[in-house]
């Protein structure tokens, strides 16, 4: 139980497009699934036998519900863990069975953590970009993309960008509807006995919780390995070293401005909190709830017009073109990775001050220190750990996000993410191999501290 607890999480470190460039590989025609079936069977062609098609809609399908299940999971897990022994005690004095307890008692009461997990998972699907485009399966992220860099057409994908952003507001909304009139409550006492298992049904648990595990995070990875020994020499590790530069001053750059930015609004609202600051705090943290096109185009337009009108004066003052100052180098770029994950580093901020007792604040000021004075000499050395974890969380994240980077990218400028899926695009899956190894690696370190303090607070809560 120990071991599933972490590694079941393992599969949000994999990307959906890395876990796409797996799969295609693997299962397509010419892959060694389906030569193995024609070598044993002895069929020829695809006219002789049906094989189910890994590059379509039921295809993404399964391959996202192998990498977005962990969200559920986390949320369903924190849900289980705070009930009490009270609930089973309950269902005992109704003469309820352990599966009528559960069905009847312990999932009404984890229904809003359930809801937020499926709310996360359909948020990342209906944001997805980089397996539907793939797979070639027709979503809003593909039509925008499509409809941008295929015909060049900023006013259609700005229109379709809208759509998929009212979608996402449905969806929350919808959500907020369902559970609106409902009050959920914890009631305090031990926690729940736990039942160890024996037998087969030990057997079937741990083949059922080992299965995805397997096919979301384990085959795809040790696939991932093998091909970059296979192809080592097909490698250009200049490229690698080069795109990881980049990937790596990108995410530093956005971690660091974040990380600013989080401190002042977070210790603003711990100052004089008030309903214009928290308005503020909701916008510039709302980004991480949009699809990744949606919060490009969204930057891009107005960052667009802005360069139009500097081409004017430069023209008219200087008479000659300076270009595209800012759509068309790095500042747009980490502008749009600031708003899609700013919300990340605020709410490492904001937790950490709030584990800072404020009877600290009123000693200081009792002894007549200044506001940045506290957050200097106090505050900024008590945050250090959560401070730390914000810039891996959003350096982390930075380096996995495809659709932004891509659209956004300036010229001859490429990262992890984006080589690697120009290789997939391309069919090169074997040299994409080093790239995708490194991205979900570095994946990992955001899951082992986010699990690491959720397992940390339910133990203390055991205790």
């Amino acid at each position: 139980r120990s071991i599933f607890n972490h590694l079941l999480l393992m599969p949000m470190a994999m990307p959906a497009y890395i876990i796409a460039i797996v799969y295609i590989e693997l299962l397509d025609f010419a892959g060694p699934v389906q030569s193995l079936l024609r070598q044993v069977s002895g069929w020829k062609s695809m006219a002789d036998y049906w094989f189910p098609p890994i590059t379509s809609l039921g295809g993404a399908i399964f391959l996202l519900s192998l990498v977005l299940y962990p969200y559920v999971f986390l949320m369903a897990r924190t849900a289980f863990g705070e009930q009490g022994q009270r609930l089973l005690e309950v269902g005992q004095t109704l003469n309820l069975s352990a599966w009528t307890s559960f069905f009847r008692l312990v999932l009404p009461l984890s229904r809003p953590a359930i809801v937020s997990g499926l709310l996360l998972a359909v948020m990342e699907t209906v944001g997805d970009f980089g397996l539907v485009q793939l797979f070639s399966v027709n979503t809003f992220t593909v039509g925008i993309y499509n409809v941008w860099f295929g015909a060049s057409n900023v006013p259609d994908a700005a229109r379709l960008a809208t759509g998929l952003l009212c979608l996402m507001l449905l969806l929350m909304f919808l959500e907020y509807l369902t559970r609106r009139k409902k009050r959920y409550a914890q009631a305090p006492g031990p926690p729940m006995p736990l039942k160890r298992l024996s037998g087969k049904a030990a057997v079937l648990a741990c083949l059922w919780c080992f299965l995805p595990l397997f096919l979301g995070f384990f085959l795809p990875l040790f696939l991932q390995i093998f091909w970059f020994f296979e192809g080592f020499q097909d490698i250009h590790t200049q490229t690698f070293a080069r795109d990881a530069a980049n990937s790596l001053t990108l995410g530093i750059t956005t971690a660091c401005f974040g990380l600013a930015i989080a401190i002042l609004l977070a210790y603003g609202k711990r100052l004089a909190p008030s309903k214009i600051l928290h308005g503020i705090i909701r916008l510039a943290t709302i980004g991480y709830a949009l699809p990744g096109p949606v919060v490009a185009l969204g930057v891009l337009i107005p960052f667009a017009f802005l360069d139009r009108q500097f081409i004017v004066m430069g023209k008219h003052f200087l008479g000659r073109d300076p270009g595209y100052l800012v759509s068309g180098s790095l500042f747009i770029l980490v502008f749009a990775l600031l708003v899609r994950f700013m919300a990340m580093a605020f709410g490492n901020i904001d937790n950490g001050l709030e584990r800072i007792s404020r009877h600290c604040d009123e000693a200081a000021r009792m002894l007549k220190t200044k506001p940045s004075g506290i957050l200097y000499r106090i505050h900024l050395p008590l945050l250090k750990s959560s401070m730390l974890t914000a810039i891996l969380m959003v350096l982390v994240e930075v380096m996995k996000e495809l659709p932004a980077t891509l659209m956004l990218q300036p010229f001859n400028f490429s990262t992890l993410s984006t080589r690697a899926f120009s290789y997939a695009s391309e069919e090169m899956y074997k040299q994409a191999s080093l790239w995708s190894i490194t991205i979900v690696l570095v994946g990992i370190i955001p899951i082992f501290i986010i699990n690491h303090r959720l397992l940390s607070s339910l133990k203390n809560r055991e205790s």
